[in-house]
């Protein structure tokens, strides 16, 4: 009889103390997706006269403007909110070359200030002459 309790009573601690190591798997893996939460990754491209020069994969917080992930990630000069320059390739008024961005090959609706993005996008922006 005291081998059967004593058997009882060991089943149970074992039971008691694989229950709270699972728990305990499950709330490490919650902490890793919440951590991850809100963080956007990205594909920002640079294209010239329609040839790529420089893209990069790229992490962003889902309430970063496409201005501040750009200039995050390449050297920026601005002129009254409008990107005049990117990593020394400068837009060119006399020959009518704009720089205008574009998310998943839409040109864009807003501002680059104001325009914000979902996780795998892929925001490019153009250096082109404008028609």
């Amino acid at each position: 009889m005291k081998k059967l309790i004593l058997g009882f009573v060991l089943s149970s601690f074992l039971m008691v103390g694989t229950a709270c190591s699972t728990n305990t798997e499950k709330t490490t893996s919650q902490s890793s997706t919440e951590q991850k939460q809100g963080e956007l990754h990205l594909t920002l491209s640079l294209v010239e006269d329609e040839k790529e020069f420089a893209t990069k994969e790229v992490t962003a917080k889902d309430s970063d403007t496409v201005l501040e992930i750009l200039k995050a990630n390449f050297d920026v000069k601005e002129d009254g909110g409008f990107v005049t320059s990117i990593d020394g390739k400068e837009q060119d008024p006399k020959a009518n070359k704009y720089w205008m961005y574009y998310i998943n090959d839409k040109e864009a609706d807003k501002g680059a200030s104001e325009m914000t993005v979902s996780d795998s996008d892929k925001i490019e922006w153009r250096l082109n002459e404008f028609k």
